[in-house]
């Protein structure tokens, strides 16, 4: 009996016989439980204005920008399960101070060890399972592997979005208290991971500050290039949305608050549950360089009506850009690991974070301003114009590169 359970668990779930394929969809379930998603617009906005809440939130993002490339050199160059373990203590510690915050200090700080503990995990957690498949020659399975932890993190979403909605209605720091519990598992959790290729032990400076400039040097690769500006591009536009202020401005601009943010954004992640889960057959099908620009054209669109004043009829171009990050991060990394060595994989993915956020610091403190100014719809709007030419222009580049193969 438990044998035929433990038979049908690996047929649904992939390689999860392995232990840090199995740790790895439980950390990715317990950092999907985003109790403060759909009420962190309210709750910082208790404590100051959306334009200092948007300088504050830029600060914290150079703070994560210059973490995560030293981060990501020191998974590859320590190990990679140090680095999560880290990473893992930092940010329980960083929610408990967001949920206990008298002030608008507490949640910078709370913030900044947040911060940089995401980028300690950054790239590190994947590369290390990656590695993990590799050792056993079943690589070829990552991408199932991906596509699953997509679905595990959008279900942990689904129900940790609900749950935080109604819980703010309940108590204002209800969700931030369960955020923080969650963090605290998921540090106890990180201790089970097992790294099987062991990293170097040197510990030079020089050598470190060396391999900081590797993670440049492997996104120039000339396989990866055709995939670098619109796989930025899409970064770019998903971190705005999912992390600055455009997914509350633009689900408040089409009249939806607290528990209809809960709701709407738990309909969207059953949905993308499932688009995620062709990701294989999808790509397969329509291939990585055009998937791309594609999907940057679909956010693109998105933002431009996101900015129209379209009533309950705008939550349709919320779910664009929703389902066009959801099932192009995992692309996207699926793309790198694939492209890149097994040594080089964590530093190329947190210099891959590192150039998405450099632009966004500027950005967001532009939309911060746009929320208490009155003018966050036309912000919207350009930002969907630029991306539908930065889609074009993809294509176009796309277009030549095979012209000069074919030549």
């Amino acid at each position: 009996m438990h044998a035929t359970i433990i038979l049908d668990m690996k047929l649904v779930i992939p390689q999860v016989q392995r232990r840090n394929v199995l740790l790895f969809y439980l950390l990715t379930a317990f950092y999907s439980l985003w109790f403060v998603e759909a009420v962190w617009y309210f709750y910082w906005s208790k404590f100051a204005s959306y334009t200092v809440i948007g300088l504050m939130f830029s600060v914290l993002t150079i703070v994560w920008i210059v973490a995560e490339i030293p981060t990501g050199a020191f998974a590859d160059r320590y190990g990679r399960k140090l680095s999560v373990n880290i990473g893992a203590f930092l940010q329980a510690i960083g929610a408990v101070l967001l949920a206990a915050a008298p002030n608008i200090w507490w949640l910078f700080l709370g913030g900044f060890l947040e911060n940089i503990g995401r980028a300690f995990i950054s790239g590190s957690l994947e590369a290390l399972v990656f590695d993990d498949l590799k050792a056993d020659k079943s690589n070829q399975e990552f991408d199932k592997v991906m596509a699953f932890k997509a679905q595990v993190a959008l279900i942990a979403f689904t129900t940790g979005v609900l749950i935080g909605g109604f819980a703010f209605l309940i108590y204002f720091r209800l969700p931030h208290i369960l955020q923080a519990s969650q963090m605290i598992l998921a540090f106890l959790v990180s201790f089970g991971l097992k790294e099987r290729l062991r990293p170097s032990n040197g510990k030079s400076l020089k050598n470190v500050l060396k391999q900081n400039l590797v993670g440049f040097q492997q996104l120039g690769k000339i396989t990866l290039r055709p995939f670098l500006l619109p796989a930025l591009t899409l970064m770019l536009l998903f971190f705005l949305y999912d992390w600055g202020f455009s997914k509350p401005a633009l689900a408040v601009h089409f009249g939806l608050y607290s528990r209809g943010q809960a709701i709407l954004y738990a309909a969207m992640a059953v949905i993308a549950v499932g688009a995620v889960g062709l990701l294989p057959k999808i790509r397969r099908k329509v291939g990585d360089t055009i998937a791309l620009p594609l999907l940057v054209a679909v956010a693109g669109l998105g933002f431009v009506l996101g900015g129209l004043p379209l009533g309950l009829m705008g939550i349709g171009t919320i779910l664009a850009i929703d389902l066009s990050g959801n099932i192009g991060e995992p692309w996207i990394s699926i793309i790198v690991n694939k492209h890149l060595e097994s040594q080089y994989r964590a530093t190329s993915l947190s210099t891959l974070q590192f150039l998405v956020r450099v632009p966004f610091i500027f950005i967001n403190i532009i939309a911060g301003r746009a929320i208490d100014a009155g003018w966050i719809n036309s912000f919207h709007i350009i930002i969907g114009i630029s991306a539908l030419a930065l889609a074009l222009i993809s294509l176009k580049i796309r277009k030549i590169a095979t012209e000069v193969r074919q030549n």
